[in-house]
């Protein structure tokens, strides 16, 4: 893929042709006192000759200002029209309002520029209670295409309907929050709201404070499993949304241990439950990587603006902590069946989601479970669980919980 000439090596090149020509136009003008010494002018070399000599604008003089016009504007034009635009960019971003959106369709113009295709995306996203839609025409690279359903950052303009991609260079030179998360660390949880009973489950709302700061994050408390005053957890702020990263148990968060991938939404089922404006809703998520898919449910309580956009097909990215991911992927593979769950401990939390020790029985042999379990569901001694299972290292998984309805 060609790349663009900067600005300054253009004007170099635009610059060689004008020194060439600079010296055929001086040496035409000395030419004219090295005639012999009876017919040489009287008037010696100097600045006023010169000068009269270029208002002649003979074919060599005008050749050289037309190059040399050139050169000024790239030298000085260029650099001053990018400034322009970058001023007008700020001014655009100062007078929108920045929303969470995702691309649900993309096609090119036809339109190249520096062999990289300008392409139509139109963005879905809420904007005080209803979904709206705007057109965004931006050049992006073939090798980071982005495609339907990514979630972007936008600034959107309510007055004239405009909107723009929010860049990484945008972030750092508007001081705009980045969609890489802030990690919060040692948050003490100094309240606990109760919001009622959801299934077997409790919602909550959790007061954190760290650093002077105070935080809220509605979670579902497991049955079996208890939030407790005075505990300490890490906390991901990831935008205006704060949610908990590890709780209980000094887990540092190091971003080499979780990886991105994407998650196609297969089912969305919402609860009449809302805290701090944000809803509840499950996910049910089919992820794939190379070592095997894992389908998970996932319970969050969801900001309005995202709302309408979680719509079973759209893809949707998730960080996940490989190895947990790679083991759970692996079982997957393997035998599966019905398992009676005889204990349960808990050993703090991943997300919101409480990290589980489970001793289950099947055909009389014990099998040991250890993953992070879905809080709206929870598990308890006595529940059957659908799972998966290995008979040579006695390890499961969860494929399905016990119902709770």
């Amino acid at each position: 893929m060609k790349k663009a000439i900067p600005a300054a090596a253009a004007g170099l090149i635009f610059l060689i042709p004008v020194i060439i020509l600079s010296v055929l136009v001086w040496k035409d003008y000395t030419s004219t006192f090295q005639l012999p010494a009876e017919t040489q002018q009287a008037d010696p070399v100097s600045v006023e000759s010169f000068v009269a000599y270029v208002k002649q604008w003979n074919a060599i003089v005008i050749n050289w200002g037309i190059w040399l016009v050139i050169t000024l504007l790239i030298f000085i034009g260029v650099p001053l029209l990018i400034k322009l635009l970058t001023l007008r960019r700020q001014k655009q971003l100062q007078q929108g309002i920045l929303i969470q959106g995702t691309i649900v369709s993309m096609a090119e113009t036809g339109t190249q520029i520096n062999d990289q295709p300008l392409i139509r995306f139109m963005v879905s996203f809420m904007h005080k209670g209803r979904s709206e839609q705007a057109e965004i025409r931006q050049v992006v690279s073939y090798l980071h295409m982005p495609k339907t359903g990514d979630p972007v950052m936008i600034s959107y303009n309510p007055v004239n309907g405009k909107a723009l991609f929010i860049t990484e260079n945008d972030q750092q030179k508007n001081n705009l929050p980045s969609r890489e998360p802030e990690v919060i660390a040692s948050a003490v949880l100094q309240q606990i709201d109760s919001h009622g009973s959801i299934h077997r489950s409790e919602a909550l709302l959790l007061h954190f404070e760290a650093a002077g700061q105070r935080y809220r994050v509605p979670v579902v408390q497991a049955p079996g499993f208890f939030y407790q005053v005075g505990e300490t957890a890490n906390l991901l702020q990831i935008g205006s949304t704060v949610r908990i990263f590890s709780y209980g148990e000094a887990i540092p968060y190091r971003k080499q241990d979780h990886t991105a991938i994407t998650g196609q939404l297969v089912h969305v089922q919402k609860y009449p439950l809302h805290i701090d404006d944000r809803q509840l809703m499950l996910l049910e998520l089919i992820t794939r990587t190379e070592g095997g898919g894992v389908t998970r449910l996932n319970s969050q309580f969801v900001p309005p603006h995202m709302i309408d956009m979680l719509q079973p097909g759209v893809d949707i990215p998730v960080s996940v902590k490989v190895e947990e991911y790679n083991r759970e992927a692996a079982l997957l593979r393997g035998k599966q069946g019905s398992a009676i769950v005889r204990s349960v401990q808990f050993h703090g939390t991943n997300g919101e989601r409480p990290r589980a020790v489970i001793m289950a029985e099947r055909g009389g042999v014990e099998y040991r479970i250890e993953q992070s379990i879905e809080p709206l569901y929870g598990v308890v001694a006595g529940d059957e669980l659908w799972v998966a299972y290995d008979e040579q290292t006695r390890e499961a998984v969860i494929v399905k919980y016990a119902s709770v309805e």
